[in-house]
């Protein structure tokens, strides 16, 4: 998980402008890393990072579930998805889980 920059807010009042950070994760599967954030960014849950997770893509959204954690499905949107180049590292993981990171 990573915090990125995704805007600005001004302070009408003071005059002022500062940064607003979203939260963005990974999930990679054996041959794909998507980035993904939470579509409603006032209401997003930290999610545990390391865990599997499960997703099903619907068009530019991913809904997310990560195994254990509460249950709860989650709506992600979709910000880029590359192929995955460290073959070594999807040998080495079982094709049926994803991770979050």
């Amino acid at each position: 998980m990573d915090s990125v920059q995704c805007g600005t807010d001004e302070n009408a009042k003071k005059g002022k402008t500062h940064e607003l950070l979203c939260q963005e994760y990974l999930v990679q599967t054996d041959q794909v890393v998507y980035r993904v954030r939470p579509k409603d960014d006032k209401h997003s849950v930290l999610l545990p990072i390391g865990q599997n997770v499960q997703f099903r893509l619907d068009k530019n959204k991913m809904l997310l579930q990560v195994e254990g954690f509460d249950n709860k499905e989650r709506e992600y949107v979709i910000m880029s998805i590359k192929p995955r180049g460290d073959s070594a590292a999807a040998d080495a993981s079982p094709a049926h889980l994803n991770h979050l990171q």
